[in-house]
């Protein structure tokens, strides 16, 4: 029976995320204007382009709605196992894997979307909702280093892909990548008091699932290379709300002729 449970718990962690994930947010916010979001700028259906193609009200309702899909398949996800395994003497191992799968498979899903013919967009949004969901220290991080990126360069391309490389850099910091989880059925000084302990014990569980939260990353990377081979021929664009968007090399030849 137990076996049973798991297999379709493991059901709910592949299906339902890719599925959530896949609704295109910005595309249908994107239609309230009239405008098809997959035939404008990039194609892509996430909030930079929505910003650059309609409004920057959508584009902020787009990055909200992202974000919460890949927050709420985590938190859906964890709950279905709570409800569904009554007992298994690898528990957090379980849960561990299933938070991390059912994270890749939201942002899976918001990359390729099985309801537009599997495109979609590329996914820093939805990745930032699973990291809150799995790992609030990494968020704030990762949220940090995009923030200072962007108020420097003003480039979300180049902000995203940095923050997606120390995403998957620091999920491997074990007390960063799973204590939140942990922390579901142990009081607070528990684990404080106990953080050394609990590194060793969980050690290659912890591994193992940041290798998955390392193929997340490793996807949004990938599906900026388009962005990357602009950004390396000074091509790519600042983003600036209310302005035309200017590429690095319009910059560049600004400053020759000053």
């Amino acid at each position: 029976m137990l076996d049973f449970l798991f297999f379709l718990t493991i059901m709910f962690i592949i299906l339902i995320p890719y599925l959530i994930g896949s609704i295109p947010v910005g595309l249908l916010l994107a239609k309230s204007q009239h405008k098809d979001i997959t035939k404008l700028g990039s194609g892509g259906i996430g909030a930079t382009n929505v910003t650059r193609n309609t409004s920057g009200t959508l584009g902020i309702l787009t990055l909200l709605f992202d974000f919460l899909k890949g927050y709420f398949a985590v938190v859906f996800s964890v709950l279905i196992f709570h409800l569904l395994i009554v007992y298994d003497p690898n528990y957090f191992s379980h849960l561990f894997a299933i938070a991390y799968i059912s994270g890749f498979f939201v942002v899976f899903g918001h990359c390729f979307s099985i309801y537009i013919k599997f495109k979609g967009g590329k996914g820093i949004s939805t990745s930032g909702g699973v990291i809150l969901a799995i790992t609030p220290i990494l968020f704030i991080i990762t949220a940090l280093v995009f923030i200072i990126i962007f108020c420097i360069y003003h480039i979300v391309s180049l902000s995203s892909t940095i923050t997606a490389g120390v995403a998957g850099t620091f999920c491997f910091i074990p007390w960063f990548n799973y204590y939140y989880l942990q922390l579901i059925n142990k009081p607070y000084d528990y684990y404080f008091h106990n953080i050394l302990h609990l590194s060793t014990m969980y050690y290659w569980n912890v591994l193992g699932t940041s290798i998955i939260l390392f193929f997340v990353s490793l996807l949004v990377i990938i599906k900026h290379k388009d962005n990357i081979t602009r950004l390396l021929l000074k091509k790519e664009r600042f983003f600036q709300i209310g302005k035309d968007d200017k590429t690095q090399a319009d910059c560049i030849v600004k400053k020759n002729e000053k």
